[in-house]
Formats: C-alpha cells, structure tokens, sequence
C-alpha cells in the first residue's frame, strides 16, 4: 500500500507542475475557504497543492487512473454518512453494515468502508491508525456485507462518503462481533 500511495503522489506532482498559474491560485483560495479537521476539534489549513495532492490522491485512490480533477471542485459533496449500525452478518465471520446519508448521494460517489481487528472482546476501542481499508460502494448504496473475517472476533468499522472530486465526510463508525456459524 505505501508504494502505491508513493506512485500516487509522485504522479500528482507531476501534474501540478504541469497546471497554470490561474488553476493554482484556484487551489489556494479553495483551500483557504476549506480547512480541514485535525482529529482533537480543531482545524488546520492546507496550501493549494497540499489542497489538491488531498483531492486527487483521493479521486485516483477510488476513482482509479485518469479521475483526477485539474481545478477544484465547485459545489460542496452532495451527501455525508450520519449514522452506522454494525450487526453479525447473515454466514459464519460476516458483518453486516447498514448506514443513512445526509443529502443526496450520486452513484459516481464512493462509500469508503474501512475496519480495524480482530479484537477478543468490545471493549477495545480502536485508534484511527489501525483502521485499514476494506472496500468501496456507489455512493447510493447503504448496506455491504463484509465477509471473510474470523469467526467471534470484534472489529471496529467506519465509513464516509467521498465525492467524486475526492472530497470527504467525517468518518462514522460502529463495532460489531463476526458472526459464528452455528
């Protein structure tokens, strides 16, 4: 994973080398009306390319190669996650996750699902650090059965909505017990 976010990286700054002036001060004033949550309440704010290496590394990340975006977005992301509830899946070492939206999700948005586990017990809250990526949906869909997990093992999950301009939501989480078979 590293690799691929350093392949990732190096190619977005390419592009911002290659972006004229005019789409660089775009990126500073979005980024200056844009500050970003540092985890403990507060706010930090990111330059132009910082700004815009965020954005892309996100759109290339999901979107896959040739979705990263030249000027910033124009609008705000349509939609967020606001709730999640992690239950035992339907099969042995599944959990089944369900969440609602605020606003108006797009099919060309993604949900990004993200674990941490296995744990022995619920009481184990995790640190964002060992959240690792799971997967991602259409931005419409609201439910995703996560399979493959050990059986009676706690997990940690979250999920945020990412737009297609890579702009993201708050993480929202829950945990659940895999499902033992019977």
């Amino acid at each position: 994973m590293l690799s691929n976010n350093r392949s990732i990286f190096g190619y977005i700054s390419r592009k911002w080398s290659l972006i004229p002036l005019a789409d660089r001060l775009l990126w500073s004033d979005f980024a200056a009306t844009h500050p970003r949550s540092n985890g403990m309440g507060g706010t930090f704010q990111l330059d132009g390319n910082q700004m815009f290496m965020s954005l892309n590394h996100t759109c290339i990340r999901l979107g896959g190669a040739g979705s990263e975006i030249a000027q910033p977005p124009i609008i705000e992301s349509p939609a967020e996650v606001d709730t999640l509830v992690a239950v035992e899946g339907v099969a042995g070492g599944g959990v089944t996750l369900t969440w609602t939206v605020l606003g108006t999700a797009d099919a060309a948005d993604f949900i990004e699902v993200q674990l941490a586990g296995p744990f022995n017990s619920p009481g184990r809250v995790s640190v964002g650090s060992r959240f690792k990526y799971q997967s991602d949906q259409t931005g419409t869909l609201l439910t995703l059965e996560v399979t493959g997990l050990q059986e009676g093992a706690w997990y940690w999950f979250r999920v945020r909505y990412v737009d297609i301009t890579g702009q993201i939501s708050n993480w929202v989480g829950d945990q659940s017990q895999a499902k033992v078979t019977p």
